[in-house]
């Protein structure tokens, strides 16, 4: 059940933020593309490979449950970030970002901007990471005692 809501958490929460920076009148970027508008105009491609994706993270997620929760629980917010600018993109053919990264604008003209879908994939990864990390610690204490 945990998991359910850890996906369904970033679909909600991607699109309730885009509509308060529609009526708030924050700057919108449509990214017909993926991380930072790359690979524009393959929409189809891009879908398919996020359908891909989705259902392996599914089949992962039922296996990683029991034996390691960080990293099911990491995998749910990937999922959830995934499905949410996935839904948008089928839907509208693209992607709302709307939030500034700072301090890009010195590095690209126009600056970077992401959505909330994309901060819930990015804490999904830190999740994974974390886990790979305990894993690792624990198996190195264990080798040197």
């Amino acid at each position: 059940m945990k998991y359910i809501l850890l996906v369904i958490l970033p679909l909600v929460y991607d699109l309730f933020s885009k509509k308060i920076a529609f009526y708030a009148g924050l700057a919108e970027v449509k990214n017909r593309g993926i991380s930072f508008g790359l690979a524009q105009g393959h929409v189809g491609i891009i879908s398919a490979f996020n359908i891909l994706i989705s259902a392996l993270i599914v089949l992962l997620i039922f296996k990683m449950k029991k034996e390691k929760p960080l990293l099911a629980c990491g995998l749910s917010l990937l999922l959830g970030g995934t499905l949410a600018n996935l839904s948008e993109r089928l839907y509208l053919g693209y992607v709302t970002d709307w939030i500034l990264c700072p301090l890009s604008g010195y590095l690209i003209k126009g600056g970077l901007y992401f959505n909330i879908a994309d901060v819930f994939i990015c804490l999904g990864a830190l999740l994974m990471l974390l886990q790979y990390y305990l894993v690792s610690n624990t198996y190195l204490k264990e080798q040197i005692s």
